[in-house]
């Protein structure tokens, strides 16, 4: 019984470990096979850039365009993040946050930005990372990267 027992556990392991990779793969998609939200997020905020290919696994897609932007968003548009060598339309941001910026560093422009539960993390052109609450106030510079 005991050697039944550990073949079995065996079994399982294998049979669980085997069907988390086959499952937890990204998968490539074509920019047709992006929800229809996600396709007009990208037509509105980045018209003049084409997906150059999306990668899918469950309900989150990464999503590559021909200019180098790369955008972690959901199936219903909400984004997570997103970096490119490009400026980055500060729309996207909360109205406070902008302003800020466009006062604050008026020469730079938005390389990256991270939305979090709590805030927005944003890197400039210039290095500067900066830290805004989600009503866009800022709260901080996170860092200087040259």
């Amino acid at each position: 019984k005991e050697v039944n027992m550990k073949k079995l556990l065996l079994f399982t392991f294998i049979f669980v470990t085997t069907m988390n990779f086959t499952f937890a793969r990204d998968k490539i998609i074509s920019p047709k096979e992006l929800p229809e939200a996600v396709q007009s997020f990208l037509q509105k905020n980045f018209p003049n850039s084409a997906v150059k290919y999306a990668e899918k696994e469950f309900s989150e897609y990464e999503v590559h365009l021909e200019d180098g932007t790369e955008i972690s968003i959901r199936k219903n548009a909400h984004w997570e993040s997103i970096k490119s060598r490009n400026p980055i339309p500060d729309t996207l941001l909360p109205k406070v946050a902008a302003e800020y910026i466009s006062t604050e560093y008026p020469e730079d422009f938005i390389r990256e930005i991270e939305k979090n539960l709590f805030d927005y993390e944003v890197k400039l052109s210039s290095g500067w990372e900066l830290r805004f609450k989600t009503n866009g106030s800022f709260s901080g510079i996170l860092d200087f990267d040259d």
